[in-house]
């Protein structure tokens, strides 16, 4: 039910393509790094940098 509902409004287009096609690219448009993503045992975490880590990065 949950990914027939984000399928419709364009989030995910199968299972598993929502993080490499949304996650991933839009966080490398916003802040220049890809997020940080781990496993762990039955947990799965995510990291996303703020836009500053972009700035950062330009500075040197």
């Amino acid at each position: 039910v949950i990914v027939k509902f984000l399928q419709h409004f364009g989030y995910v287009e199968d299972i598993g393509l929502g993080i490499p096609n949304k996650i991933i690219k839009l966080m490398k448009e916003h802040s220049g790094k890809e997020p940080e993503l781990k496993e762990l045992g039955e947990e799965f975490i995510v990291t996303l940098f703020p836009a500053e880590a972009k700035e950062n990065m330009e500075r040197g």
